[in-house]
């Protein structure tokens, strides 16, 4: 797996080399943010350094995360389909603006989301 460590002069809060399981895009504030395929939401509220949090499984296979959320549109246990709107971009928990932190995991270990 082939992720990025941002190295101190990269990481801007806590200035050291960190393991970075996802990607950032950034955008707008309140920016819709929507799910790249149908699913079931399991988890919904405050998690850490990512703030607001969506997680979505999608099949026994995969689950993504969209952290740094400005507020949340769904709510656990809702089934989304692809293209739904699960939430706005924002800037919640460690973050230095707004954009979304997205992950991608396959049964249970996070994989490079740009290679899907």
């Amino acid at each position: 797996m082939d992720f990025i460590i941002l190295r101190s002069e990269d990481q801007p809060v806590y200035r050291k080399e960190q393991f970075h399981p996802g990607v950032d895009i950034a955008g707008a504030e309140k920016t819709p943010i929507m799910t790249p395929a149908k699913g079931t939401v399991t988890f919904v509220g405050k998690d850490g350094p990512l703030g607001m949090t969506v997680r979505i499984k999608h099949d026994s296979v995969y689950e993504t995360t969209y952290g740094h959320l400005h507020s949340a549109s769904v709510k656990k246990g809702q089934h989304v389909d692809r293209g739904e709107m699960i939430g706005y971009m924002g800037n919640s928990g460690r973050s230095t603006g707004h954009h979304l932190h997205y992950e991608v995991a396959k049964s249970g270990k996070n994989v490079n989301p740009t290679l899907l």
